[in-house]
């Protein structure tokens, strides 16, 4: 069966992850823009596995309720490369690999038999570092060559910066006049609370409760919204190991590690899978 790999990358790292891009095995490549992976932190020397568990509950007005769940797995080495795997409530199923060693990673489709390949955080930075210096080298050589081709080139560069400080900002007010303002008045009234450490599933855990509050009136609101997060955090492994929101605009949603391994998967468990798995 053709399996298809959609390459996410600049041109100037394709090459560099070509090696490792070989390991996956009978799929073709494709091109796209820049997407970021899954996983951002890189933490090695702490490898697990652990099932996964993330649920969504919303309480209608009449006591109904409804219920999305999604199962999936996880699965970290020595060098820090992961893989996710995750089996939804709609029935779709989905993979993704971050391999910080080649600076990529991948989701796959198992249906389709597509897998994108994009470039991680530290691989991002990489090419950003290339692109600049390309760019500083065709402005020394419009100096060279006289210098107004320099000057038009230090304004351009601002301008995209401008334009790119602009649309940054924009992002963080949610693009709705009036969005900044709102956010900082919830900032405003955020309290949180470190809690007392607990165990979770064998593994030591570290928690914080964040307690936000809507004021009466603030979005039509009769009387003020509270909403509730906790979150807490393995210090030896680094990782999330549970999560809990709840919001009364939207319901409870919740997301959990349970049968937690702090070692790393066994070959055999691998390979009674598919044969694109981080080995």
């Amino acid at each position: 069966m053709k399996r298809t790999l959609i390459v996410v990358a600049g041109a100037a790292l394709v090459a560099a992850a070509g090696t490792h891009a070989q390991e996956m095995k009978g799929y073709a490549f494709q091109a796209l823009e820049v997407r970021m992976p899954f996983e951002a932190k890189i933490v090695t020397g702490a490898p697990y596995s652990a099932d996964i568990t993330i649920e969504q509950m919303q309480t209608l007005a009449d006591g109904n309720r409804i219920v999305h769940r999604t199962t999936g797995r996880v699965y970290r080495d020595g060098q820090g490369r992961v893989r996710r795997e995750e089996d939804n409530w709609e029935g779709h199923s989905g993979i993704s690999i971050v391999d910080p060693v080649a600076n990529v990673g991948y989701s796959l489709d198992p249906s389709s038999h597509i897998a994108w390949k994009t470039l991680t955080p530290e691989g991002a930075e990489l090419k950003q570092k290339l692109e600049n210096a390309a760019r500083e080298l065709e402005a020394k050589a419009r100096a060279r060559e006289g210098g107004a081709g320099a000057n038009a080139g230090d304004v351009e560069t601002r301008r995209k910066e401008e334009m790119e400080r602009a649309r940054m900002e924009r992002a963080r007010a949610g693009g709705v006049p009036g969005a900044l303002e709102r956010r900082e008045a919830l900032d405003r009234n955020r309290k949180e609370e470190k809690l007392p450490p607990q165990t979770i599933e064998g593994v030591r855990a570290e928690g914080i409760r964040v307690t936000t509050t809507i004021a009466a009136g603030a979005i039509g609101n009769d009387l003020p919204i509270v909403i509730v997060s906790e979150e807490w955090r393995s210090p030896d492994l680094q990782v999330l190991l549970m999560t809990r929101h709840t919001d009364p605009r939207t319901g409870e949603s919740s997301y959990k590690l349970t049968g937690i391994v702090r070692a790393a998967a066994s070959g055999a468990r691998k390979r009674g899978r598919e044969n694109d798995v981080i080995d």
